[in-house]
């Protein structure tokens, strides 16, 4: 991989909300190069006009890259390009609102996993507490801050007013509230690097499983049609694991023993699969911005 160089188009973003690809449209090249290309499943740039498809190109490092498809099939990967060898100004089109569409111009809408919880909401964990910790303390469930280390503790203690306060628990016990006061008394003043475990406050694995929208996980996901069904009552979770579960198929053809979800997973944290149990996979979690995992006997395979 070349220094600097980024998945700005992740492969996820490739499949439908049923876990499916799908196929590219007949004017599409196969491929580009003999590198893989397929549909972008989420909202295309705002500047393409609809007679233009938007696909991810897989590149010979194994990076992922946007492309712009035009209606004879040439394919380009900067707007300035694009208008200058198609004869079109994108300028009016990109200044105009259209309602959301994919790669190949199928209308979207955005079903939001998450929601803004309450804070009191913060101050309940169905998590038991280590021993060490002060009485007052509840887990958080959430993954925890970049930068706490593997031996310490993340959680909340609610305050004189009602509401909860981020703290931090040492191996022996003490509660911080603040980085450089860790900093100071546990490490020499120097500054703690960004580890980005992939672990809840009490040390559980938590796994991201990451989107286009970037930062901590998925806030929700694009599926078709012009908006929510009128019985619609919010993300169906046994649907949103069998989209999972066929993702992975399309990506490996190896048999998939388990990846589940729970309500829960849906409410504040990004998604999560728990119970891994060997400690190698949660060490190679460390190195991907965000995986899926599923369990095989002993073996874990990453899906990106």
């Amino acid at each position: 991989m070349k220094s600097g160089e980024t998945n700005k188009a992740p492969l996820e973003n490739t499949f439908d909300e049923d876990g499916s690809r799908p196929k590219l449209p007949s004017h599409w090249p196969r491929d580009l190069n003999g590198l893989e290309l397929f549909v972008d499943c989420t909202k295309r740039v705002a500047w393409l006009p609809p007679e233009f498809g938007q696909g991810i190109k897989v590149t010979s490092t194994g990076r992922t890259l946007p492309v712009y498809i035009g209606p004879t099939g040439k394919n380009y990967y900067h707007r300035g390009d694009l208008e200058k060898a198609e004869g079109v100004d994108c300028s009016a089109w990109a200044a105009e609102e259209h309602p959301p569409t994919d790669g190949m111009g199928r209308r979207i809408w955005y079903e939001k996993f998450t929601h803004a919880a309450d804070e009191s909401e913060k101050l309940i964990s169905d998590l038991e507490p280590p021993a060490h910790w002060p009485e007052e303390c509840v887990v958080d469930k959430r993954r925890r801050v970049p930068w706490l280390p593997e031996e310490w503790g993340q959680a909340w203690k609610e305050t004189i007013t009602g509401r909860p306060l981020q703290a931090f628990i040492a191996p022996d016990g003490r509660r911080f509230f603040h980085r450089t006061k860790i900093e100071e008394e546990y490490f020499g003043g120097q500054r703690l690097p960004d580890l980005n475990l992939p672990l809840n406050g009490r040390g559980d694995p938590v796994v991201d499983v990451r989107t286009s929208s970037g930062g901590g996980g998925p806030r929700g996901r694009w599926r078709l049609g012009e908006g929510p069904p009128k019985d619609y009552a919010g993300p169906d979770v046994e649907a949103i694991n069998s989209a999972l579960n066929n993702r992975a198929r399309a990506a490996d053809e190896a048999p998939i023993k388990r990846l589940k979800l729970t309500e829960a997973d849906y409410v504040e944290s990004p998604l999560v699969v728990t119970q891994l149990q060997d400690a190698a996979a949660l060490e190679a979690l460390g190195a991907p911005n965000g995986a899926e995992l599923v369990r095989e006997g002993d073996v874990t395979r990453e899906l990106l």
